[in-house]
């Protein structure tokens, strides 16, 4: 039996529609994080309209069946190992790791939010990403046009694309590629989506291609990368999306794009090598050897000058950054994190045929490895649109409601397995 402030509650929610009003505020908290110059009108919108509509709407069922998500409990147990761990770190800082708790939480409820509206509403993703992805790119043109004075020069790669004081939120290459990046793949499976209208898909199709022409002129090659093969599994997975003329069509002019990049920016890219990556990643075992279980701490700073003068106080991988901070259990529940969240991407593929989430967690996950490097953050900060959405989406995916028969795209349904 409901008591009376569950009654109340959900009677004040449906007074309000607070249901869509939380969709419509959390797709345009997502879309601020390009257009505002500071985060900080974007976390009051979180912490002043949108928690207070999902308290309005969450159930307690919904809340258990994320509790029981082994995508939220490997999450809730990655944060929580640096908090066991600190107290055993050559420094412990206790505001430090209060921090940590802090943005834990946040994070955890940010997920949590993204995974009620997902299992909701299946379309939820694919129009955040029509939102996203046509913002996006009206950003990322100013962007480009701003930087440059004008439109670049095609024949040789530019100064590499950076944000613009006072316009967009970040100005580091390699974080506005990737922030571009993510709204580009997203785009573009939406436009290949079945209740994508034709007009919308080419709207979507040319928001993709500039967010696209923007991660190339930021000249992250590990971003390029993740994007490239996001796109990728969109054009292969696409089999129940568009028919075979149209499929044809798109991989062709997925062909041509990727050979015209090949072809004018290949050579000047390559001559950057590695940018030392497997040097840092082998200057930094000895930290590792030195802190193998509980890490060197959440603060500690880590670092590493090779003999050609590259210098870095992190070593440009996620997972190997838990490592250094948190030691090997944070290591392995990160790891054991990503692998669910790309298992259950695949499965959510399975069952709608729609490539968006696969599509998404490549482009998140593959750049993750070579450039960047988190443990902590800022509230609505870049990594929440870059990390935690994929991961909340796809968490809202594995809580939905299966059919009792699974359809492979494009072939015949399954039966599922008894007791599954």
């Amino acid at each position: 039996m409901k008591t009376k402030a569950a009654a109340f509650r959900e009677s004040i929610g449906r007074r309000i529609g607070a249901q869509q009003l939380l969709a419509n505020s959390c797709t345009l908290m997502l879309c601020l994080v390009y257009i505002l110059p500071n985060v900080w009108a974007v976390r009051t919108m979180y912490y002043a309209v949108v928690l207070p509509l999902l308290a309005l709407t969450v159930t307690r069922s919904e809340l258990a069946r994320i509790g029981r998500s082994p995508i939220f409990l490997s999450a809730a147990i990655y944060f929580l190992v640096f908090v066991i761990a600190a107290p055993f770190t050559t420094t412990v800082d206790v505001g430090a790791v209060l921090g940590h708790v802090r943005h834990a939480i946040l994070v955890l409820s940010y997920i949590g939010l993204l995974a009620i509206l997902g299992a909701r509403d299946p379309g939820f993703a694919v129009r955040l990403f029509v939102a996203m992805g046509l913002t996006a790119a009206a950003v990322a043109a100013a962007n480009i046009w701003v930087f440059y004075g004008g439109l670049p020069s095609l024949d040789r790669l530019p100064q590499r694309l950076e944000g613009i004081p006072g316009q967009t939120m970040y100005y580091n290459p390699n974080w506005i590629a990737l922030l571009y990046g993510i709204p580009c793949v997203g785009a573009a499976a939406a436009a290949m989506h079945r209740d994508t209208s034709r007009l919308l898909a080419v709207l979507l199709a040319i928001a993709s291609l500039v967010l696209f022409a923007a991660v190339v002129l930021a000249q992250s090659r590990g971003v390029l990368i993740g994007v490239l093969a996001g796109l990728g599994v969109v054009v292969l997975l696409m089999t129940s999306e568009l028919g075979p003329v149209a499929r044809h069509v798109v991989r062709a002019a997925a062909a041509v794009v990727v050979a015209v990049v090949a072809f004018v920016f290949l050579g000047t890219l390559l001559e950057r090598g590695d940018s030392y990556r497997l040097t840092v990643w082998r200057l930094y075992v000895p930290y590792v050897e030195a802190h193998p279980w509980a890490g060197s701490g959440l603060t500690a700073i880590l670092p590493i000058d090779d003999q050609h003068g590259f210098k870095t106080i992190h070593p440009h991988n996620i997972v190997y950054h838990s490592l250094l901070r948190g030691g090997v259990f944070a290591a392995a529940a990160l790891a054991a994190l990503l692998v669910q969240v790309g298992v259950q991407a695949v499965l959510a593929w399975w069952r709608n045929g729609s490539p968006l989430l696969p599509a998404l967690v490549v482009a998140s996950l593959v750049p993750f490895q070579f450039e960047f490097s988190t443990v902590g953050g800022t509230p609505v900060g870049w990594d929440w649109v870059t990390l935690w959405l994929p991961i909340g989406l796809v968490l809202g995916a594995s809580l939905a409601t299966a059919p009792k028969a699974l359809a492979r795209p494009g072939g015949a349904a399954i039966e599922p397995a008894a007791g599954g």
